[in-house]
């Protein structure tokens, strides 16, 4: 009788052992989700900062300027229109420019 009775408070604390294992690993997976979910809510809000970047190459006529522009302001945007541009590098002035191409699709 004693030794079921020790057997019984071995599988007792193996399974009280296993239980707290699990919970342990959910624990962590929780906390692996929290992180993805805040690392997502921070892109999204840097992609919306900058959803308007931009990249500027030298070219032989000038400068030209990609911009990319929210879908909900693609609309507004039409070919020969006049823009106004303001880069970090010159944060107090402002160069002129027109809209020579808009792509098909984003790039």
């Amino acid at each position: 009788m004693a030794q079921a009775q020790a057997d019984l408070e071995q599988v007792k604390n193996t399974q009280k052992q296993d239980i707290d294992r699990v919970r342990e690993e959910i624990r962590s997976a929780q906390a692996k989700v929290q992180l993805a979910e805040a690392r997502l809510i921070r892109y999204k809000k840097l992609e919306r900062e900058s959803a308007t970047s931009t990249s500027i190459a030298e070219l032989s006529s000038g400068l030209e300027i990609e911009a990319k522009i929210p879908e909900a302001s693609i609309a507004k945007i039409f070919r020969e229109q006049t823009v106004n541009i303001q880069v970090d590098a010159y944060p107090d002035q402002t160069f002129k420019g027109k809209v020579s191409l808009i792509a098909p699709r984003a790039v």
